[in-house]
């Protein structure tokens, strides 16, 4: 494939580590094509949105030297008048066991009914400034833990209508055969195929009993003070609707807090080995902190 679209970023430096950008293009169709093919590209990662509609997330895993890119045909997504491409990418600054990031970056490649969509200055991008930069990583095998601050997100960022005029104009970092990128290749492997997912079961409720010094309301600390064994459980009655945990419900699961200030956690069970994402519906005072972790296993109440 010929690449004639370019990689582009924020005029913040792409070499800084665990940052996010989003991106987006807007444009008008006057009707809807049968085909409309996109080919996309990022370091690290990506979740691509077409008219607010999830997509695709990638790219593969790749040799440093002959980036993945994913194909996509977007025309289902379409529609007749405003249409907008948007794109959620992370950075991830520093090596991992199965990446090697060089710079943050996005490419993609597209047109559409004559209108050309590849990357370039007419695209907006602005840094995504809900994820925090500045996070501890666990160890040296992963990447960065995920602190979000959603009362900063932008909403409606990927959908038509949404004005980016406070956005920036993308900075063209270069050609898809950008140093140390040699040539972009098609993905080797098909998609992981994604379907919702509910627990089997909820294992606990209960709240958290911090130790001297440890602010249990601060990011991360329900995770760990549940995982090291420093909670305790509670009565069925503080806890509502449990099973609409379970499946898709009309009901919402509510716990009831303990004290002012006192962290709150709920531990369920999916009864075996997944991968995925978590997805939570959330209704909640503003300000409100929600920590999510996993382990593979559960020993008696410690969590490994």
């Amino acid at each position: 494939m010929e690449w004639h679209a370019s990689w582009i970023w924020t005029a913040e430096d792409p070499a800084l580590p665990n940052r996010y950008m989003r991106a987006r293009r807007a444009f008008v169709l006057d009707d809807v094509p049968s085909e409309a093919v996109v080919h996309c590209c990022a370091d690290s990662r990506y979740c691509f949105y077409v008219n607010g509609h999830f997509v695709g997330r990638g790219p593969a895993r790749y040799h440093v030297s002959t980036p993945s890119y994913d194909t996509y045909d977007i025309a289902p997504y379409l529609q007749t008048g405003e249409n907008v491409l948007a794109f959620l990418v992370h950075h991830l600054g520093c090596p991992v066991f199965n990446f090697m990031p060089v710079r943050g970056a996005l490419i993609g490649q597209a047109a559409v009914q004559g209108v050309d969509l590849s990357t370039g200055p007419e695209w907006r991008v602005c840094p995504a400034e809900d994820y925090q930069a500045d996070v501890p990583r666990l160890c040296a095998q992963q990447g960065y833990p995920e602190i979000r601050d959603t009362r900063r997100e932008p909403v409606g960022w990927e959908h038509p209508g949404y004005d980016d005029s406070g956005w920036e104009s993308a900075t063209v970092l270069g050609p898809a055969a950008l140093d140390p990128w040699q040539e972009l290749e098609p993905r080797g492997i098909p998609h992981l195929y994604e379907m919702p997912l509910y627990p089997e079961s909820v294992r606990e409720v209960g709240h958290c009993v911090a130790p001297a010094g440890m602010d249990p309301m601060a990011p991360g600390s329900v995770a760990h003070l549940v995982a090291s064994g420093h909670h305790i459980g509670l009565g069925s009655e503080s806890i509502r609707h449990r099973c609409a945990a379970l499946a898709p419900d009309e009901r919402e699961t509510i716990i009831q807090p303990g004290a002012a200030g006192e962290a709150v956690y709920m531990v369920v069970d999916f009864a075996r080995e997944v991968a995925g994402y978590p997805v939570l519906v959330i209704n909640g005072a503003d300000g409100a902190i929600v920590d999510i972790a996993y382990s593979e296993a559960q020993i008696g109440r410690a969590h490994v």
